[in-house]
């Protein structure tokens, strides 16, 4: 096995884990803040997460937050996963 595949075996998953455990603090931080300006029945909740729900909280949160960094960090956070999964795929497939 060589060099380039062995450090995309060991550095994917750090990237993924660290990327992925604070996308999560994030998310939770942006419903916080939402929910603290939203009535009761339009509150989030923590559970149950899908792509339609994801999307609604990052409007609201833009909605509401206009400048407010979380939204950015939270899909950069995804696009540094994302090319990450790509690269260590492309070193582990390439011949």
């Amino acid at each position: 096995m060589g060099a380039t595949r062995l450090i995309a075996l060991v550095a994917y998953p750090v990237v993924a884990a660290v990327c992925g455990l604070t996308s999560s603090v994030v998310l939770a931080r942006m419903v916080g803040e939402v929910n603290a300006k939203l009535a009761p029945d339009e509150r989030f909740s923590p559970f149950w997460w899908h792509y339609g729900k994801l999307q609604r909280l990052l409007r609201e949160y833009r909605r509401l937050y206009p400048g407010g960094p979380r939204a950015h960090h939270f899909q950069g956070l995804i696009v540094i996963m994302t090319v990450s999964f790509i690269a260590a795929a492309i070193a582990l497939l390439w011949h």
